[in-house]
């Protein structure tokens, strides 16, 4: 027969010390749920609400956003096109362990077609505000803890992951999160298989350093195996690569082709090749810090088109040094540089081609550091050609006489010879002498050219000023510099004497060509009014200029005279002179001289006479080449005047 049980009722702390007897039924107050006692169980047994009963009952959801409520258990998504939105009750709607599962049963999810999974209010869904479904098929079960949290149930995962963490949370951004101390793959056989999709692509493994980047390996945008490493996470540079096609190896940056343009050393850098250059380029290192001590880098012109003014001029970083100076420079065809970083704060010069400094006015040469011995080569200033005359018609008289070239001076000296540094003087040009400008008067003698000295070592004597036109006279040149006493100007009808390895100005003849270092005498002008002599040519220094025109008793006007040979530069290794001009027009300029080695500018061309108008200006030498006759004119025209001389310079050429 049944028993009558009693009904209690009380909060749900005094139930929990309450052993209710055996079918005695005990309403909690606080949970308003019932309590049944089997007269041994402290607190009793409490029975579920239907909202906490757990069942299979399947809401549907087609292609659309979607709040949950407090009764689902399992939200179901039939089909899907675009983007959508699950929204969460609070959790403390769901009883504590409660279980919610949310499925794409139509497999359109994709990255494209997520369903995102969003809290209600200040909830939690594993720590985060949402959470992200964006495989087809995947499904995920979240759990309640009753009060503000909801936890993703990884093996409650139906068909596939969207992403899966392992001793971590999922993270959105990976398809698998790991974290610990190491994994093992084991097998008899194992592979592991990363596939790219397009041979642009990447697959690759990357090594990162507090979520930065450090390191990566693989197929990199190509099919080419390639080691990378950064400094910061942005910037890379190949190590390593490793041809698909053939298997060569090529050391990443081991040689950075540069094409004509400045460039700026990367800290993988080890040669810098210059296949092209133009005009003068810079090279600026990277901070000697950032690059690894005891490791070479080479700068080099492969192109063979270096030379004093397309330079290749190599700048520190920062307050670095380069061997104690702040630059170098490569300055000849082919030439290199080696240089070492000491990890710290500058480079040591470890090797380089040649080194060229060279000086078109007086200062101050200062060895650059590793300078073991240098070449000293020394050009003196070319003397100013002679001014042409006025004469009378009918009358002859001869044009301005050519100034004479400047000597040359080299040697040898070692470091240790020349010390810290040494004071360079520069010859100055001869000035050009003044056309005539009374009527029946010569023209005006040329200047003389200064000289060029290397410290107290060597000394390059300038040529001398060659004679004005005379009247019813020869003109004479200016004798060329040499290397002990001076060059005499030309005087009236007689040509300068030569100094030492010079030769002596012509008179209303060609002068003499010379095979040692004096240079080339100017040439001086017939008094008949013949053409002006050439000057004199030098193997060694530079020539001197040419006469100009004068004009001869029966009024003829005759040509300038050329000036006297000189290089021509290039690659065809030819000797050119400085034409004279034709009646009435300048002489030619001297060419500008070849700054290399043993070269020097020529003599000026001398120019034309005139009977009505003006005379032909004498042309100006370069390169310590003399100046230029001028060319002669009747009284009531202008006579030319002569061209000034060409001022020396001065080449080291220093070794290493």
């Amino acid at each position: 027969m049944s028993v009558q049980v009693k009904h209690r009722r009380d909060i749900a702390a005094n139930i929990a010390s309450f052993t209710p007897a055996q079918g005695e039924i005990v309403v909690d107050t606080t949970n308003y749920r019932m309590i049944v006692g089997d007269g041994a169980t402290a607190g009793g047994f409490a029975a579920a609400k239907l909202s906490e009963v757990s069942t299979t009952a399947r809401r549907t959801v087609a292609d659309a956003s979607t709040t949950v409520s407090a009764a689902d258990r399992f939200v179901a998504y039939t089909s899907l096109t675009a983007a959508r939105t699950v929204s969460l009750p609070a959790a403390n709607t769901y009883a504590s362990t409660t279980i919610l599962r949310i499925i794409d049963e139509s497999g359109s999810c994709s990255a494209t077609n997520t369903i995102t999974i969003n809290r209600a209010g200040s909830d939690t869904i594993n720590g985060g505000s949402s959470f992200v479904m964006n495989g087809p098929y995947t499904s995920v079960a979240i759990e309640s803890d009753g009060v503000s949290r909801w936890t993703l149930l990884n093996n409650e995962t139906v068909d596939a992951f969207s992403y899966i963490g392992v001793g971590t949370a999922p993270d959105p951004t990976n398809v698998l999160s790991v974290y610990g101390a190491s994994a093992l793959l084991n097998g008899a056989n194992f592979s592991l298989t990363l596939n790219k999709s397009a041979v642009a692509n990447t697959a690759s493994v990357l090594f990162q350093d507090g979520f930065s980047a450090r390191a990566q390996i693989g197929l990199l945008g190509g099919d080419n195996f390639t080691f990378k490493v950064s400094p910061n996470g942005s910037s890379y540079y190949a190590g390593l690569v490793l041809d698909s096609a053939t298997g060569a190896v090529t050391l990443g940056n081991s040689r950075t082709a540069i094409a004509d343009a400045n460039y700026a050393a990367l800290p993988t850098d080890r040669e810098i090749a210059f296949t092209s250059i133009s005009a003068a380029r810079t090279v600026t290192l990277p901070a000697a810090s950032a690059f690894p001590a005891g490791h070479p880098l080479v700068i080099v012109d492969e192109s063979g088109s270096v030379n004093l003014t397309n330079t290749i001029t190599i700048s520190r970083s920062g307050s670095d040094t380069i061997g104690g100076q702040t630059s170098v420079r490569i300055v000849t065809p082919y030439g290199y540089c080696r240089l070492v970083s000491n990890g710290s704060n500058g480079w040591v010069v470890a090797g380089r081609s040649i080194n060229i400094q060279t000086f078109a006015a007086t200062g101050t040469y200062v060895p650059t550091p590793g300078m073991t011995k240098c070449n000293v080569y020394l050009i003196g200033g070319g003397g100013g050609g002679g001014g042409g005359a006025l004469q009378v018609a009918s009358t002859a008289c001869s044009g301005g006489a050519g100034g004479g070239g400047g000597g040359v001076a080299a040697g040898v000296l070692f470091a240790a010879q020349v010390g810290a540094s040494a004071a360079v003087t520069i010859g100055a040009a001869g000035s050009a002498g003044s056309a005539a400008t009374a009527s029946s008067t010569a023209g005006g003698t040329g200047g003389n050219g200064g000289y060029s000295q290397f410290g107290a070592f060597f000394k390059a004597l300038g040529g001398a000023g060659g004679a004005g036109g005379q009247l019813a006279a020869n003109s004479g040149g200016g004798g060329g510099g040499g290397l002990i006493g001076a060059a005499g100007a030309g005087s009236g009808a007689t040509g300068g004497g030569a100094a030492v390895g010079g030769s002596a100005g012509g008179s209303g003849a060609a002068s003499a060509a010379v095979n040692n270092p004096g240079g080339g005498s100017g040439g001086g002008g017939g008094a008949n009014g013949a053409a002006g002599a050439s000057s004199g040519s030098s193997l060694f220094a530079p020539s001197g200029g040419g006469a100009g025109g004068g004009v001869s008793a029966a009024n003829a006007t005759s040509a300038g005279a050329n000036g006297g040979y000189g290089p021509a530069g290039g690659a065809s290794g030819a000797y050119v002179t400085a034409s004279g001009g034709a009646a009435g027009a300048a002489g030619a300029a001297g060419n500008t001289p070849i700054v290399a080695p043993g070269f020097a500018g020529n003599g000026a061309g001398g120019g034309g006479s005139a009977t009505a108008g003006a005379g032909g200006a004498g042309g100006q030498g370069f390169g310590g080449g003399g100046g230029g006759g001028g060319g002669s004119a009747q009284n009531g025209g202008a006579a030319g005047a002569g061209g000034a001389g060409g001022a020396g310079y001065a080449i080291v050429v220093e070794y290493f």
